[in-house]
């Protein structure tokens, strides 16, 4: 969390999105099911990674027409930010635009605008001062 704080993102403690690697030989009565807005057969992983692009969380693959909004619902490590003590329980301030401070609590993964609103994960443009994260 430290370097996300230096970074003016402090509560984050990684990013995740959804990765879609391309399948060659897709099976043609699987083709369907594997092709997604990319317009090919893909496998689609997702991948949770730190403020130095290191993995610390990848799911199985799932079939590429699969959104993200229904992959992140299986994955693990996500799930574990949103119910393990150390996440939920971590407390930071923030600062208004004031200058005052103001404290919150719970961790928070950073996320493209292709998932829920919901407490664990934090949209860069929806992200303000009212919006609850815990």
């Amino acid at each position: 969390m430290c370097m996300y704080d230096k970074l003016g993102m402090t509560g984050a403690i990684g990013s995740t999105d959804v990765t879609h690697i391309g399948w060659g030989m897709c099976p043609f009565t699987l083709g369907r099911s594997y092709t997604g807005k990319e317009g090919f057969p893909t496998i689609a992983y997702q991948v949770t990674v730190d403020h130095a692009g290191r993995a610390i969380a990848i799911t199985s693959g799932f079939t590429g027409a699969t959104n993200d909004k229904t992959i992140i619902r299986y994955d693990a490590g996500v799930h574990v930010i949103k119910a393990d003590f150390q996440y939920t329980k971590r407390t930071y301030k923030l600062r208004r635009a004031d200058g005052t401070f103001r404290e919150r609590k719970g961790c928070y993964l950073i996320v493209d605008n292709g998932y829920h609103e919901v407490n664990s994960l934090g949209h860069p443009n929806r992200m303000r001062e009212d919006y609850p994260l815990a």
